[in-house]
């Protein structure tokens, strides 16, 4: 499914100007259909798994016993 700069804006959560740079900086797969850049889902879906797979996730989540005590996650 083909995209505007606005729907994939609202699908990524980003501006559509941030959305613009990255097409226009090869940052982000797109192509211009006339005067309009298009973006495909599946391509975004491709970045987006990428960017993901690039930032590391240690980012450490408190857990509690239900006692109000916290146990580490490992």
């Amino acid at each position: 499914m083909l995209m505007s700069i606005e729907e994939a804006s609202q699908y990524l959560g980003m501006s559509e100007e941030t959305v613009r740079y990255l097409a226009r900086s090869k940052r982000i797969p797109a192509g211009k259909i006339g005067r309009k850049w298009r973006l495909n889902k599946d391509d975004l879906d491709s970045f987006l798994r990428e960017q993901y797979a690039e930032t590391p996730s240690a980012v450490a989540i408190p857990v509690s016993d239900g006692n109000g005590v916290g146990l580490s996650p490992n």
